[in-house]
């Protein structure tokens, strides 16, 4: 067996490429077969209504504390977190149109800019 020290310099090597690899998959394939499995709401294998339960606790919270929740969305920190959702929804309006216009503007350029250079320095 080869003696590991713990001052010896990491090395990234095929074969631990290979072992990661193979890790993410298996918890790929693991993640993936128990979400098919099991609905978020089962909990030992009863199905659970949530609606129901989260309307009895709010009904057992103080006055103040449904009045909080009821205006949660007039508060300055939620009113600053939908006007940066909408902020971006507008700026990411068409952004792959946009992103694919400049792209074949670009090709354009570079193939106008290409020829332009072989009509002022033809090849002798």
């Amino acid at each position: 067996m080869a003696h590991h020290s713990k001052h010896d310099k990491f090395h990234f090597s095929f074969s631990l490429l290979i072992r990661l690899i193979i890790f993410f998959i298996v918890v790929y394939f693991a993640i993936i077969y128990f979400s098919s499995k099991q609905s978020p709401s089962l909990v030992l294998g009863e199905h659970i209504e949530l609606k129901p339960v989260v309307d009895n606790l709010y009904q057992k919270l103080p006055p103040a504390s449904q009045q909080q929740i009821n205006h949660l969305s007039d508060t300055p920190v939620i009113k600053f977190i939908n006007s940066k959702i909408d902020q971006l929804k507008t700026e990411t309006n068409g952004f792959p149109q946009k992103q694919i216009a400049d792209i074949k503007k670009a090709v354009i350029n570079q193939i106008y800019q290409n020829v332009m250079k072989s009509i002022d320095n033809p090849a002798k």
